[in-house]
């Protein structure tokens, strides 16, 4: 089994995920159990918490004991949780759902970029990785279009049915990574100490490099505003300036199709822009985004809408490529998961308190907080790296 066919199983697997099935209803559905905002907050504070107790753990038994293993078990699980929800009616059923979706997330997380990178680098194309990650992308962006018009079509037909088939789709993804070749790494045993090592090394290397360091934090700064936007505020937000959940799937491939094509060439657009003004573009658009969603409630703002998720998808790969570039093979995963880990803080604390505040307040209204929040705090960060580099 060369490793080379490696490659292949990556895009079969990118577009079995891509079936989102669930991305456009999730909320519906959560309602059409009686679930408001404050019960959707607690449901991600609960996946936010299980995912900072797995997170690092997970992502140094992938650099310990190999990616392939880390990844199906995350695929698993994801999809035993996909089934657990849409066979659940009480918010205590959707806890126990939402749990298993996070570890499984967990699992998957930072594993999957190291495994993709190492693979490049045992065949000495490492420098391949960004425009790989483009093809990916073209790979999942055309499943994630069939499943975002189908998961609508589906919810009409029963509430449950994108739960089932997005839990199967899953699945069947977790068996291709059992027959993946493992790219070559260096194992330092397997052991509870070994973990321990291996989270604390990594830690230190991370918070003693400063320009890691800087990416994990920018990246989140960038990442909560969208992590609200997806888990809140899109759905009722479109309702709200005039689209019916029928046209959904119509509206959802647009957005995310749109956005997954364009940011797939993020690799040419870093290398016409440059590793500076690619940072500060992301901050400023986000920012500007969000306020411009604020003032205007038409439909015409889709096109931002589309555009904010154009940027955060181009800041995910670049964010990506370079930790990547800048970390050794061993320690890769573990990075990813920390980065993801201290992300998921900040997910955990905003989670109930966005929930009950949009019980409270209007949705319109947190578009100005999120667009504030982006300027406010991004834009001094992003100083904070680059007038030093001066």
């Amino acid at each position: 089994m060369p490793i080379e066919s490696n490659i292949w199983k990556f895009y079969v697997i990118e577009g079995l995920k891509g079936f989102w099935f669930i991305l456009p209803i999730i909320v519906l559905y959560l309602q059409h159990f009686n679930i408001n905002y404050t019960g959707i907050g607690i449901l991600d504070f609960i996946f936010a918490a299980v995912i900072i107790i797995f997170e690092i753990p997970t992502g140094a038994i992938a650099d310990i004991l190999g990616r392939k293993p880390s990844m199906f078990l995350g695929f698993a699980v994801s999809a035993i949780a996909m089934l657990w929800i849409g066979f659940s009616t009480t918010i205590t059923g959707f806890l126990i759902g939402y749990a298993l979706w996070a570890v499984g997330d967990a699992f998957q997380s930072g594993a999957s970029d190291a495994l993709l990178y190492d693979t490049l680098r045992d065949l000495r194309k490492q420098k391949s990785y960004l425009k790989i990650k483009g093809r990916l992308k073209l790979v999942s962006t055309a499943t994630l279009l069939i499943g975002l018009f189908i998961g609508p079509i589906l919810f009409v037909a029963d509430v449950r049915f994108p739960y089932f088939a997005y839990g199967i789709s899953l699945f069947l993804a977790s068996l291709f990574f059992l027959v993946m070749k493992e790219p070559k790494m260096r194992k330092s045993g397997d052991s509870i100490k070994t973990y321990y090592v291996q989270i604390k090394k990594s830690m230190r290397y991370a918070m003693a490099h400063k320009f890691i360091k800087w990416l994990v934090f920018f990246s989140i700064i960038t990442a909560i505003p969208m992590f609200i936007l997806n888990t809140f505020l899109l759905q009722p937000h479109l309702v709200d300036i005039g689209f019916n959940v029928a046209t959904f799937s119509i509206i959802f491939p647009l957005i995310y199709g749109l956005a997954s094509l364009i940011s797939a060439f993020a690799y040419k657009i870093e290398e016409k822009v440059g590793e500076k003004n690619s940072f500060f573009l992301i901050t400023i658009a986000q920012g500007i985004m969000f306020l411009l969603l604020w003032l205007t409630r038409v439909p015409v703002i889709l096109i931002v809408i589309i555009l904010l998720y154009v940027n955060r998808d181009f800041k995910e790969m670049i964010i990506n490529n370079y930790i990547n570039h800048n970390v050794k093979s061993s320690q890769r995963a573990t990075i990813l998961s920390i980065q993801s880990f201290i992300a998921n803080i900040g997910f955990l604390v905003t989670s109930i308190t966005v929930g009950v505040m949009i019980d409270f307040i209007t949705v319109q209204n947190m578009f100005l907080a999120l667009g504030l929040f982006t300027l406010v705090l991004g834009i001094p960060y992003f100083f904070r790296m680059y007038r030093s580099k001066s």
